[in-house]
């Protein structure tokens, strides 16, 4: 098992840009409500909901498309909790993704250490600081009231400190940028809708705020130019989709049992499926994208598996030979009929990666 998920599939872009860097890893988590019998083992957070939640936590590894369960904790927990652990795994050179929630001074100082770089959005509670750490003229900034006399679609500040002395982070490089019109009122509909349900009304400064898209980075310019940050940002949706697919299909966040064991059993059962299915669709892509230059689509690739299941678990009870030519059929398959459409003039995520980044002729700072 561990030899097969070690190996990593001959995508050829693939390849291109682990020389730019060896990993690229989009970190986030998942809850589900499971019986309240389990409350004791798996306390949730309290409030309206179920007093038993699952938390799962998962990190993607976006160039050779394997699915890494890291943690299946009590529904109380929180990201910011796990994020220094997360820091500590990651390796020399390597990036990771991740959302506001995982904030977290030490995980900034585990990744710097490590020689790692971080990419997430700006908590906006997070106070911001001008000066370094050692300087006792450091001021305060107020980015609200910076952005709105602003006036370029972007702006950087290329070294800030984070947080109150003693949970300080820093110097990271901070990146705004103004999102348009419609995307912007759309954010602030929901902040005002969010804050409605609170019986409280956004101040101006969050609103503000709301029309821009806040990344923060200790990457420097030369290993992640500005004008790529968002870009980058954005393959986050990934991760959404797998949880979509591990609830939708792999039926994660179900269970008939009450029995603290058996639903622990069936956790980590379906985690493992869902690594291998993974598995299954990185390495068909890569085949895919040096017959035809396209991917495969993993909903389609489910489906084709659910088709076949029957099969292979009857394949299971047979000889290896049987077994390995039923896989060999499903292979044929799913490289024949799971391919991804795609518009001509919309790039894929490898193209826009490579075009408008690692192969472009004058990087874009």
């Amino acid at each position: 098992m561990a030899q097969t998920l070690d190996w990593s599939p001959a995508h050829s872009q693939a390849q291109q840009l682990r020389a730019h860097f060896p990993a690229l890893y989009l970190l986030d988590s998942t809850c589900f409500d499971c019986p309240d019998g389990l409350k004791e083992l798996f306390p949730s957070c309290g409030g309206d909901g179920s007093a038993a939640n699952v938390k799962g936590l998962l990190r993607y590894e976006l160039i050779a498309g394997r699915l890494e369960p890291l943690h299946v904790l009590e529904g109380k927990h929180s990201d910011q909790d796990q994020a220094l652990k997360a820091a500590e795994r990651l390796l020399e050179n390597q990036r990771q993704l991740q959302d506001k929630g995982f904030y977290d001074a030490k995980a900034w100082q585990a990744a710097e250490q490590r020689g790692a770089y971080l990419l997430m959005p700006l908590p906006h509670s997070v106070t911001l600081w001008l000066a370094g750490a050692a300087n006792p003229m450091e001021s305060e900034l107020d980015l609200a009231a910076a952005l709105e006399i602003s006036l370029p679609n972007r702006v950087e500040w290329p070294a800030l400190y984070l947080g109150k002395k003693g949970h300080r982070a820093g110097p990271l490089r901070l990146v705004a940028f103004r999102l348009s019109p419609e995307s912007a009122g759309r954010h602030r509909q929901g902040l005002r809708e969010s804050m409605r349900t609170k019986g409280r009304t956004p101040s101006a400064k969050a609103l503000q705020l709301a029309g821009w898209l806040l990344l923060l980075t200790n990457a420097s310019v030369q290993k992640l130019p500005s004008a790529m940050m968002s870009y980058l940002y954005r393959m986050r949706w990934q991760v959404e989709l797998i949880f979509r697919q591990t609830k939708s299909v792999l039926r994660l966040d179900k269970t008939e049992s009450a029995d603290p064991h058996r639903v622990q059993c069936e956790i980590w059962a379906r985690l493992i499926g869902a690594v291998l299915l993974f598995l299954w669709h990185a390495h068909a892509s890569a085949e895919c994208w040096l017959r035809h230059q396209c991917e495969v689509s993993f909903e389609k690739l489910i489906r084709l598996m659910q088709h076949w299941g029957l099969t292979i678990a009857r394949a299971f009870l047979s000889p290896p030979r049987e077994l390995l030519q039923v896989l060999r059929t499903i292979w044929k398959q799913i490289l024949a009929n799971a391919r991804k459409g795609r518009q001509k003039s919309r790039p894929t995520t490898w193209e826009n990666l490579f075009d408008l980044w690692l192969n472009a002729p004058s990087i874009p700072a």
